[in-house]
């Protein structure tokens, strides 16, 4: 387990409802505020009224506060802030806390390829690598960080991008950033999008790198941590489990 960041000024708040796709109203020192939400997933297992929530206040715009974790029944708290996750994946390319990619450096964020836009270009060694984060923020009941909590046609078009690097002789990876602490192991949620598991079975069989990592925050001493740099992934299949 690496400690990867401190977040400074913690506002502790308690969630309300979502009011809608990037709004939560929060109850902070008994009074009703607004957080922005960075995250278009459903994360109904996390805004849930009375849960608490950890916050940073904001210097401009519509609301108050920017909403970047909430408690996990299972301890400490999930990042429900995709950027924030960004930032994280970062510092530990940068750290060199994650050892399958200690030999790669970000060159460019979101790159553009024939209209789509990529999260990452890593330069490691000889070889340029296109990299797709996504986050995965759902537990499901035994215990695996699962992603998508919601049809993302987005999320979709970026495998379908992946593959078409691969085929045209390029180096492509995705990789799902499980923001729920003590991950099992990562799975696609089929129950949601079986396309996009069959997208990723198609990813995998091409030559498209799959990897998952996990981190938490720790509210006790504000920190985020990396506590898996290569979580298992389970895609059903038998010839293609990591």
């Amino acid at each position: 387990m690496y400690k990867v960041l401190k977040i400074d000024s913690v506002v502790d708040c308690l969630i309300l409802e979502r009011i809608n796709k990037f709004v939560v109203s929060i109850i902070v020192n008994d009074t009703i505020n607004y957080a922005y939400l960075c995250n278009t997933g459903r994360l109904h297992q996390y805004i849930v009224s009375g849960r608490r929530g950890y916050c940073i206040r904001k210097r401009s715009g519509k609301t108050s506060y920017r909403l970047f974790a909430i408690d996990d029944p299972v301890g400490y708290a999930a990042i429900v802030d995709t950027n924030l996750q960004m930032k994280v994946f970062e510092e530990c390319v940068s750290k060199k806390l994650i050892p399958w990619l200690s030999k790669c450096l970000i060159v460019r964020r979101n790159v553009r390829v024939d209209g789509v836009v990529i999260d990452y270009l890593l330069e490691c060694g000889d070889r340029m690598v296109f990299l797709e984060a996504k986050s995965a923020v759902m537990r499901s009941v035994e215990g695996y960080a699962m992603y998508p909590d919601t049809r993302s046609l987005r999320g979709e078009r970026h495998v379908r991008k992946l593959i078409d690097i691969v085929v045209k002789g390029g180096s492509a990876c995705i990789l799902f950033i499980a923001g729920i602490p003590f991950a099992k192991a990562f799975k696609p949620n089929r129950d949601v999008s079986e396309l996009f598991y069959k997208l990723l079975l198609k990813a995998v069989s091409t030559g498209v790198i799959v990897k998952a990592i996990g981190i938490y925050f720790n509210p006790y001493d504000s920190t985020i941590c990396l506590y898996d740099n290569d979580m298992n992934i389970l895609l059903n299949n038998p010839q293609l489990n990591g």
